[in-house]
C-alpha cells in the first residue's frame, strides 16, 4: 500500500550519537525501500510541532527516529484540542534512546528491511494510550508509563546530564541519588471512582509498558493492548528498603512485596497537598494533582 512516509530524526537522542550516524542509518532505510521526507528536531518539543504539521499537511505515517522523548513528542503531535488529526496515522519507531524503555514492550524488527517491509506491509499494532490531564489542566499524552515521586525525579535529574555511559548506568545513578534525597509525601489515589490509598508514598507508577528507567522491569504485567493501566506504588518504605526493592524490579521481582501494592483501572486520580512533578515516558511534564485516562487501542504502532 502507498504511504506518505515523513521521517522525524531527533539529532542529539542517545547523548547525540544519532547526529553522527543518521546519515548512514538514512542510507540503509532508502536501501531497504522507505521512501519519505526527513526532518531533524532543533528543541525541546520541537518534534511536536513537526509531527502535528506533518499530519496537517497529508502524511500518514511518522517514523521517530530517537529514544522515548523522541517517541513521546512525535505522539502529542497526533493530537490537537484532544482529538487526533489523523485517526488512521501511525507511528514507526526506530529506536536510539539512552533509555529506549516504551520498545522493550514492542516486538522490534531485527533489521532495517523488516522494519520496512512492516511499515509498507500493514505490520502495525493498535496500543492503548494514556492521557494525563495535571493540576493547571495541561493534556500530555504517553504510551508507556507516567509517574509520581523518585522515578519522575530521577528522570528530571537524567535529562540534565551526560549520558554517554549508557541509559542503564545513567538512569542507577540518579536513582541512587533520588533515593537519598527524595523524601516520600502523603497522597490520595483513586482508580475508577475507588480510594485505594491514602498515606505516605515515594513512587507511584501509573503503566501500560513493562520497563522504566533504563531497563528496569517495574511493570511485569504490564501490556499494551489490554485495555487497563497497572496502578503501582510502595506504602512507607524506608529509604534503605527502597534501594533493595530497585535492584529486584530490575527483573520485576519487587511485586509480591507487603509494601508494595498493585491496581488495575482506566481512570487513576493522584492527589497530594504539594505540587509533586509527574513524568511521562521519560519526560517531567506536568504536576499533581493529575488525571490519568487510559484511550483504548488509540495508536497505531510499528517498530
Amino acid at each position: 500500500m502507498e504511504r506518505k512516509v515523513k521521517i522525524l530524526v531527533n539529532p542529539v537522542s542517545q547523548n547525540g550519537n544519532t547526529r553522527l550516524e543518521w546519515p548512514e542509518i538514512h542510507v540503509r532505510l532508502q536501501e531497504a525501500g522507505l521512501k519519505g521526507d526527513v526532518e531533524l528536531s532543533q528543541y525541546r518539543g520541537h518534534l511536536t510541532e513537526l509531527a502535528r504539521k506533518a499530519l496537517w499537511e497529508g502524511y500518514d505515517t511518522l517514523v521517530a527516529v530517537g529514544g522515548d522523548g523522541t517517541i513521546h513528542e512525535v505522539l502529542n503531535g497526533f493530537y490537537w484540542n484532544e482529538e487526533k488529526i489523523n485517526p488512521d496515522a501511525r507511528i514507526a519507531i526506530l529506536p536510539k534512546g539512552t533509555g529506549s524503555d516504551f520498545v522493550r514492550s514492542l516486538d522490534v524488527s531485527d533489521s532495517y528491511e523488516s522494519f520496512v517491509k512492516k511499515l509498507y506491509e500493514e505490520g502495525d499494532f493498535l496500543a492503548d494510550c494514556g492521557k494525563m490531564t495535571d493540576r493547571e489542566g495541561k493534556v500530555t499524552y504517553f504510551l508507556n508509563s507516567a509517574d509520581v515521586g523518585l522515578g519522575a525525579v530521577t528522570c528530571e535529574k537524567v535529562n540534565q546530564r551526560d549520558k554517554s555511559k549508557g541509559g542503564k548506568s545513567t538512569f542507577l545513578k540518579a536513582a541512587l541519588e533520588s533515593i537519598v534525597t527524595h523524601k516520600g509525601k502523603s497522597f490520595r489515589i483513586t482508580v475508577d471512582g475507588e480510594m485505594v490509598y491514602e498515606g505516605k508514598s515515594s513512587l507511584i507508577l501509573v503503566g501500560n509498558g513493562r520497563y522504566f528507567g533504563g531497563s528496569i522491569m517495574i511493570n511485569p504485567l504490564g501490556k499494551l493492548n489490554d485495555g487497563f493501566f497497572e496502578v503501582l506504588y510502595e506504602k512507607g518504605m524506608h529509604k534503605i528498603d527502597i534501594l533493595k526493592l530497585l535492584f529486584k524490579a530490575y527483573d520485576g521481582k519487587h511485586m509480591g512485596h507487603p509494601r508494595v501494592e498493585l491496581h488495575r483501572g482506566k481512570k487513576v486520580v493522584i492527589e497530594c497537598a504539594l505540587p509533586e512533578v509527574i513524568e511521562t515516558d521519560g519526560e517531567v511534564t506536568g504536576k499533581v494533582n493529575a488525571t490519568f485516562e487510559l484511550l483504548e487501542k488509540a495508536i497505531r504502532i510499528i517498530a
